[in-house]
């Protein structure tokens, strides 16, 4: 018998639209769930997003109905090979769904669970969505909702830091007058109901306040996702999401502070320089585009490989080893067959003299016989 996987009209088994057989539950977020499919004809295995059935109310469905439909629409269009790609999306009896390709890896908020990660992994993978982000931008879309649990690490052979952006369910289209149209949202974040679309620890102050949004709201996330990295930690701390979003509105993440002065072991004073220019409160003073970032992070990745320490002393260099020994490949080395050059040592000296000592003793011997 088939069995529920979520979604009580979604078991292990169904199928979707004639062409997607359902296979597990991998994930069950807020707004949607994500179920592993077998897409029937083509046999390939891809992710299916579904609107939950259980959400509250007839006017909070509607809603988030309205975003899932903008998530479909704005993440289909985008091409870059570090955002998710969207193969297909449509209704089925009431449901809407989502397929994407099935991605295999570690979302990064998983990955901070094993402590900080080092600079030069947190600027590659900085890099690369600036890539991303670049894209949709041009095309007018905000993510505004740039996290660690949005981006998974898809490691292989050849790219050990290859990442992909996830999760456009709160993208928007950039608008000089559009706001978010939440109608949960509100621009005071001490009132005690108060509801800002994106997550707490990285939702720039501009969202908080439910003020109109461009790229830079994405550049703010993206520096909070740096720290958030290198430390292990959330940039801001507090008992509440309310406490969390007062303190983005009035100051700079403590350990940031000390950063920028380099007193920090695991946040070099230029990358949190870096950081501070994405999270500036004031998005006048922000890095201005993501392109511009990409330049920037990639000259800090390029400074800190000149400042890697060279090779020890003690150890000969990779020129120097071949040049004093012969390696064989399953064997030890063999000293080369040139001797030094050099003078001689003072130990051959001795034995050189006596040998010519001896030599002209032979000789001697040799001519008085000779004259006998």
């Amino acid at each position: 018998m088939a069995r529920p996987v979520g979604d009580p009209s979604l078991s292990t088994g169904s199928v979707v639209s004639d062409k997607y057989q359902i296979l597990d539950l991998i994930g069950d977020g807020g707004m949607g769930r994500v179920y592993r499919a077998r897409q029937l004809g083509l046999g390939r295995d891809v992710a299916l997003k579904t609107l939950r059935h259980d959400l509250a109310d007839a006017e909070t469905r509607r809603f988030y109905r309205e975003r899932f439909e903008v998530e479909a629409a704005l993440a289909a269009s985008l091409a870059h090979p570090n955002s998710v790609r969207v193969f297909d999306f449509g209704l089925e009896d009431e449901r809407f769904y989502l397929v994407m390709e099935l991605l295999h890896g570690q979302p990064l908020d998983v990955v901070m669970q094993d402590g900080p990660s080092g600079p030069r992994f947190t600027l590659k993978v900085a890099s690369q969505l600036c890539g991303a982000l670049a894209e949709a931008h041009r095309l007018g879309i905000v993510h505004r909702d740039i996290k660690p649990a949005n981006v998974m690490l898809c490691p292989t052979p050849e790219a050990p830091t290859f990442v992909k952006l996830m999760d456009f369910g709160l993208a928007t289209i950039a608008r000089a007058t559009g706001r978010t149209n939440n109608p949960h949202a509100s621009i005071d974040p001490s009132s005690a109901g108060s509801f800002v679309e994106g997550t707490a620890h990285y939702a720039a102050p501009e969202q908080i306040r439910d003020q109109p949004l461009d790229g830079r709201a994405d550049l703010y996330g993206l520096g909070a996702l740096m720290l958030a990295l290198l430390t292990g930690e959330h940039p801001f701390e507090g008992a509440t999401d309310r406490d969390v979003l007062r303190m983005q509105l009035e100051t700079d993440p403590p350990v940031l502070q000390r950063a920028r002065s380099g007193d920090h072991p695991n946040i070099p004073a230029p990358v949190a320089r870096l950081i501070q220019d994405c999270m500036a409160r004031d998005r006048s003073r922000r890095v201005p585009n993501a392109t511009e970032l990409h330049r920037r992070l990639e000259a800090c990745l390029a400074a800190l490989a000149a400042d890697e320490p060279p090779v020890s002393p003690s150890l000969p260099a990779v020129g120097e080893l071949a040049a004093s020994r012969t390696l064989v490949p399953g064997g030890p080395p063999t000293e080369p067959d040139v001797p030094p050059e050099g003078p001689p040592s003072r130990d051959t000296i001795p034995i050189a003299m006596l040998g010519f000592i001896v030599l002209v003793m032979v000789l001697a011997f040799g001519i008085g016989v000779w004259l006998d």
